[in-house]
């Protein structure tokens, strides 16, 4: 009875590592920074190999900005060239896709003084 219930446990475990799904685990700059200088990048650590499929920049006054290409590899971090930005608060809408195709998403919003 022991080594049954042993074993459920540890299936569990390996069940749950196997369906994780990559997630973001920092973002420079960071959700909620308030910054003195503009971004010259926007930096996306993951938690394990991704794509990033989209990325939109947009001003609070709903001015969507273009930004640099996108990496075309799968990478744990990925970085983005901004242009010059001016003061006000911006919103990122960032989507990726890991190695077996789960989609993800995320917003980071951040201020220039």
């Amino acid at each position: 009875m022991k080594s049954i219930f042993l074993s459920l446990i540890i299936l569990s475990f390996t069940a749950a590592t196997g369906f994780a799904h990559v997630s973001l685990v920092s973002s420079m700059p960071a959700d909620g920074a308030v910054l003195a200088d503009a971004p010259k990048m926007v930096m996306l650590t993951l938690s394990e190999p991704a794509k990033i499929t989209g990325f939109e920049l947009v001003k609070d006054s709903g001015e969507e900005i273009t930004v640099g290409e996108l990496p075309n590899e799968m990478t744990p971090m990925a970085h983005i060239s901004l242009p010059k930005l001016a003061s006000g608060k911006y919103t990122i809408t960032w989507r990726a896709a890991s190695k077996d195709m789960h989609a993800m998403s995320g917003t980071i919003s951040f201020a220039v003084k």
